[in-house]
């Protein structure tokens, strides 16, 4: 067998907290679901193969949250700051948008602000850098941004 290596998630005491609620509610829903119903037919292992699946994601990405205190410093980039960036598609062309630097689990949109994770090339570039602090760089796409 492979030997995968699996990224760190990031996440604040509080956020793991929260994360473990979630993974003890999907428990109990795959419990109730298994002792409740009677009626083993196809819809039935579909959805109970569906809450397994969702129950051990949750457990394996458990083993690789590591805990972070933020840096409320103001000096450098820090996991949920939100960073303005510029990004030039092409050299007439910059796109500018606002980010928060997130530790992997949650990636959609919040208030309007794109998350994005500090595995991402954007994301590790920003993370620990300074305030006010210009660089270039690239992307999987070939992207450059700065």
């Amino acid at each position: 067998m492979e030997n995968k290596e699996f990224k760190k998630i990031y996440l604040t005491q509080e956020e793991k907290e929260k994360f473990i609620k979630e993974l003890k509610k999907l428990e109990n829903e795959l419990e109730d679901f298994t002792r409740t119903n009677d009626h083993k037919d196809s819809t039935y292992f579909n959805k109970l193969n569906s809450l397994k699946n969702k129950v051990i994601q949750k457990r394996n990405n458990l083993s690789h949250i590591v805990v972070i205190e933020l840096d409320n410093s103001n000096e450098t980039v820090n996991f949920n700051d939100i960073v303005k960036l510029s990004l030039s598609v092409d050299k007439r062309e910059a796109i500018e948008m606002n980010v928060r630097l997130v530790g992997d689990i949650n990636q959609e949109k919040i208030d309007g602000v794109t998350n994005i994770s500090v595995h991402s090339p954007i994301g590790n570039a920003i993370y620990k850098k300074s305030i006010n602090t210009k660089f270039s760089g690239r992307t999987d796409a070939d992207k450059v941004f700065n």
